[in-house]
């Protein structure tokens, strides 16, 4: 397998030399390639670490107030700062915009949520886990 620098210089040659094939390229192998798939592998371990980095490092701020009432029938996870618990529930049913219903994810009855105890030192509510 040619290294990373090794692919890159060919894939340039090519381009620079304009090649539709290999036949003429310093980098070519015995079968008359150069790059095609050695290329391919680093693309496959490219397209893993950016998918990979992006679930950890994408924003994940916790829910508003406003943006929790949004959520109506979708899954959040919810966070207990004191507990330490965390679980994935449905957002509910709303009553008169200060409160609202959780259904916990395996259980038959809701919880409720009040507007002043949502807070980073009590309860929040966000869209994914957190890595």
């Amino acid at each position: 397998m040619k290294t990373l620098d090794e692919v890159i210089k060919a894939i340039e040659w090519c381009t620079e030399h304009d090649q539709s094939g290999c036949s003429a390229c310093p980098y070519a192998d015995d079968d008359n390639r150069c790059y095609e798939e050695d290329a391919l592998h680093y693309l496959k371990h490219l397209q893993e670490y950016y998918e990979m980095s992006r679930e950890h490092h994408e924003p994940n701020p916790p829910l508003t107030w406003d943006e929790l009432k949004s959520m109506e029938g979708k899954p959040v996870l919810v966070e207990w700062a004191k507990s330490e618990e965390s679980y994935w529930c449905f957002v509910g049913e709303w009553f008169d915009d200060d409160e609202m219903r959780i259904y916990r994810i395996g259980r038959d009855y809701a919880d409720y949520i009040h507007k002043t105890i949502y807070t980073p030192d009590i309860v929040q509510a966000y869209r994914k886990e957190k890595p």
